[in-house]
């Protein structure tokens, strides 16, 4: 009866906190406290589930479990009993990426920061929502909380002009002040009458408002913020520390020394670091073809490595940029971090043969030596990349070693690098022809 009686309780919490996600404006500042009650409304469903079934369990064992059963009960029922309330241990990320494992005290503060980690904001410093939630302890208190006083003292890198409240969770008696010259807020609510929480929600209680850090915060600057709650006369009991860390510096990242794997099959890697910002959050990395325009090859990617695909007589530049958590972003270099040239293979040899006789020898050379004066007779700027072969095909001899619409150095490039292939290949000296 006990399991079931806890498994209820934890449902109706689940309920609760759904119903609370539901009816939060559907605005870009509530969505850290949207996350909060949808996963605690999860969590305490699983823990009503658990419950549900050790009860179904111990209905159906035999009878000398008894003991052990209640033994063991007897010694978590306190524990248990503090965890059942109908707040779950936990929401575990927020919109910065960082990992959030806090515990549910009677009186907590929610937001950016909130956990022993940290958050980070990036160079945007956009506003941060802050939750102050507290509670009257159900195993604690004796009497309902007459008046309860809620005081937080903002950072001075944070920006106080742009201070909105956003209300909290008795509207009929919430008074607040901001005392702009010390930059402290107060709520008041006084007359609230809490009572122990015996019943969630009726014991428990929130404010909330939204602060901008400072504009001109260095990087690695800090921001943290605490409150501070009064239950009547009672002493101050403080919340935990949020803590906010400025990143303005992007990453930084290479790309390595390439390995030849197979064939034309390259095995690409980079590396970065942020230094002590925020950390990489991934990766894109720059592919150039023979010298044309870089094409984004690998886009957003978290690993460190990658399988490329050169084609035979083209030569390749690579480089990465590195992004963080709070968008940072690398600059492109100016020279590529690292270059590749795929060598030709015995099947591209054939395009060489430029007096058609089947066979590619010195012959071949002299025959794209004499296209290339032609060319240069016809058009003196065929050594220039523009050279376009388009108005002339017919007139001047096939001498394309490359096959992208034009003649240019690096034609002459592909035809000597033919030539010494084939003198090495028939164990003949690989010396440049004179």
């Amino acid at each position: 009866m006990l399991f079931a009686a806890m498994g209820n309780a934890w449902r109706a919490a689940g309920s609760k906190y759904f119903q609370l996600a539901d009816d939060l404006p559907d605005e870009p500042i509530y969505d850290d406290l949207f996350r909060e009650y949808s996963v605690n409304g999860r969590r305490c469903v699983e823990h009503a589930d658990q419950l549900n079934m050790l009860s179904k369990f111990y209905r159906w064992t035999w009878s000398g479990l008894y003991t052990i059963r209640t033994k063991w009960f007897s010694s978590k029922k306190d524990e248990m009993a503090n965890t059942a309330r109908w707040e779950a241990d936990a929401w575990d990320q927020i919109k910065q990426g960082t990992d959030l494992v806090m515990a549910w005290d009677p009186n907590y503060k929610a937001g950016p920061g909130a956990d022993e980690h940290g958050a980070w904001v990036g160079p945007d410093l956009a506003a941060m929502a802050y939750y102050v939630h507290f509670e009257n302890d159900p195993l604690k208190a004796t009497a309902p909380a007459e008046d309860v006083v809620i005081t937080d003292r903002l950072s001075n890198n944070l920006d106080w002009g742009t201070l909105q409240l956003l209300g909290g969770s008795h509207p009929d008696l919430l008074q607040s002040e901001i005392n702009q010259a010390t930059g402290t807020i107060t709520w008041r609510m006084m007359g609230i009458n809490l009572p122990p929480n015996k019943t969630p929600p009726e014991g428990e209680g929130w404010v909330a408002f939204s602060v901008k850090p400072k504009p001109l915060l260095p990087h690695l600057a800090v921001i943290e913020n605490k409150a501070s709650i009064v239950f009547d006369v009672n002493p101050p009991m403080d919340t935990n520390t949020t803590l906010v860390r400025v990143d303005r510096q992007p990453p930084q990242s290479t790309v390595q020394a390439i390995e030849r794997q197979m064939g034309q099959t390259y095995m690409v890697r980079w590396s970065g670091n942020d230094g002590e910002g925020s950390a990489v959050k991934f990766y894109d990395v720059y592919v150039s073809e023979d010298d044309g325009p870089y094409y984004l090859w690998c886009k957003q990617v978290h690993g460190t490595s990658a399988l490329f695909e050169g084609r035979p007589g083209h030569s390749y530049a690579f480089y990465s940029t590195a992004t963080d958590m709070v968008n940072n972003c690398e600059a492109a270099p100016e020279e590529p971090d690292a270059t590749l040239r795929v060598p030709l293979d015995q099947g591209s040899l054939v395009s060489f043969d430029f007096n058609g006789d089947s066979r590619i020898d010195e012959l071949d050379l002299v025959e794209f030596a004499n296209g290339w004066r032609q060319a240069n007779a016809v058009q003196p700027a065929a050594v220039d990349p523009r050279f376009d072969l388009a108005p002339w095909r017919g007139q001047l001899p096939d001498i394309e070693a490359l096959p992208d619409g034009r003649i240019d150095q690096q034609d002459a490039a592909l035809v000597l690098e033919a030539w010494l292939m084939l003198r090495t290949t028939a164990g003949l000296p690989a010396q440049v022809p004179r």
